[in-house]
């Protein structure tokens, strides 16, 4: 867990991986987020 990327970094990782519409959503006060996107 301690080498997991931030919420925003994750985000730009998965948009240059080819995903569309990229979002996330911070849970448990940011402890987690789930992270969403679209498949061209």
């Amino acid at each position: 867990m301690l080498d997991f990327p931030p919420p925003d970094e994750f985000k730009r990782a998965m948009e240059e991986a080819g995903l569309r519409n990229v979002s996330y959503h911070k849970l448990s006060f940011g402890i987690a987020a789930v992270h969403v996107g679209t498949v061209r």
